[in-house]
């Protein structure tokens, strides 16, 4: 009997000695990869302290109200803007109406040269029909150490909305990239947005492209509609935000929304 209960107790602490061990692995392999993170966060925002990001956009005739009272003058980080003309190939400017997908390949074009002008290093991409309500280099730069992409989320669905996003150029991306031109093409009813979407395939674990990609926070806000704006409001603090979905109408009712907002800061 007592050899048995030796054996029994000489058992038992030795399990318990191995879960320790494996229990402190555990730990010290957090502690790891918590402490490179960190260090790799740190990195790179040092390695942008002395270089300034560069924000592209595209601007037709029509959005160029939106660009110079709106866009232009809410940015509050020092990017090095680079706003590129494009005619207005849409005469309607309304989404996916005639001219709009061969409007939104142009906007491709300036991604792709992006890409390739940012080789290794981050760069943000914006539509003009966006106003800033506060600082974001700071945010993005954490939120893309081990990324490829950070995007605007479209709508609560999770749609990706290419409106707004940071981006790494290599390889990866530019592939992805010249993959939505392709598509596009190919297809006059799919934007770059419907395109981008498809070719990411984000329902899925894995993409064709192995991007790794992560949905900015909510207060980066997409996706705006009409109605329950200010039920939507009282969720989060906006840090960007959509002003209208194209046309004159909208116009007026997208401002009309977003002064309402402003009274409530």
């Amino acid at each position: 009997m007592t050899v048995l209960i030796f054996l029994y107790l000489h058992v038992t602490v030795v399990n318990i000695w191995q879960k320790y061990k494996e229990l402190k692995e555990r730990v010290i392999m957090k502690i790891k990869k918590i402490i490179f993170a960190t260090v790799l966060s740190l990195c790179t925002m040092l390695s942008y302290s002395n270089e300034k990001i560069k924000m592209y956009a595209l601007y037709t005739p029509s959005h160029e109200i939106l660009k110079n009272e709106y866009f232009l003058p809410s940015i509050q980080d020092d990017f090095d803007i680079i706003c590129e003309f494009c005619e207005q190939i849409c005469p309607t400017a309304g989404f996916m109406n005639d001219g709009w997908t061969d409007t939104t390949i142009r906007k491709v074009d300036l991604i792709i040269r992006a890409i390739k002008e940012n080789w290794g290093s981050i760069f943000i991409f914006s539509d003009v029909d966006i106003q800033f309500f506060a600082p974001v280099e700071k945010l993005i730069l954490e939120l893309m150490v081990g990324k490829d992409i950070v995007m605007q989320k479209n709508n609560p669905e999770g749609v990706l909305c290419t409106g707004f996003f940071a981006c790494r150029g290599n390889e990866k991306t530019l592939q992805l990239w010249t993959d939505v031109k392709k598509r596009m093409q190919t297809d006059k009813l799919a934007s770059d947005q419907i395109s981008f979407n498809r070719c990411i395939k984000r329902h899925s674990k894995n993409n064709p492209y192995g991007v790794i990609w992560a949905y900015l926070p909510n207060s980066f806000f997409g996706g705006l509609d009409v109605s329950g704006f200010l039920e939507r409001l009282s969720l989060f603090p906006m840090t960007l935000l959509y002003i209208m979905q194209i046309g004159q109408r909208e116009l007026k009712i997208k401002l009309h929304s977003l002064s309402m907002y402003e009274t409530l800061l």
